[in-house]
């Protein structure tokens, strides 16, 4: 549980475009900044459909997902992990991972019955982790975003209620 549990963490700080501009185009093509704002208009817009991961468990527990809308720190993490992942020579396939939230939205949209409990029976999902990509985990511990959003999360009371239902289930 804790490897999805993560998983649903990590694509969940790390969703559809709303500007129409950036939904067109590869965001290989874009400057740094220009893909952490894309990055953040794909997050922010993919909140939902992350946060049911949690809803689906208990209903209360959407509310408690951060994420919701981005920070500052957030920017800052996201534009440390792009140049950790550039100097490990990960940055395309890290690109290629966050070009896919869209259909990991759509694809837990469509499973009702998914939740962060049960996501490896979703090979969808899994398949295209951003996890998977060799060094991300490491980078977001270095840039500090796995203790920022573990930070949020006891803030907001989810991880008392996730441990709670861990412990239920």
């Amino acid at each position: 549980m804790l490897k999805h549990f993560i998983f649903g963490l990590l694509t969940l700080t790390l969703s559809n475009f709303t500007s129409v501009n950036v939904q067109a185009e590869s965001l290989k093509g874009l400057s740094k900044d220009d893909f952490i704002e894309a990055y953040e208009e794909k997050m922010e817009s993919a909140w939902d459909a992350y946060s049911l991961l949690y809803a689906r468990i208990d209903p209360e527990m959407k509310n408690m997902v951060p994420g919701k809308v981005w920070t500052d720190e957030d920017r800052q993490a996201s534009a440390c992990i792009y140049d950790n992942m550039k100097q490990r020579g990960q940055l395309d396939k890290y690109i290629a991972s966050v070009e896919k939230i869209d259909e990991m939205r759509d694809t837990i949209l469509q499973n009702k019955q998914m939740n962060i409990t049960n996501m490896q029976d979703f090979p969808e999902v899994e398949n295209d982790s951003l996890a998977k990509v060799d060094g991300y985990i490491e980078a977001m511990q270095s840039c500090g975003y796995m203790e920022l959003m573990q930070q949020r999360m006891q803030e907001s009371g989810l991880w008392s209620k996730l441990m709670k239902a861990a412990a239920a289930g």
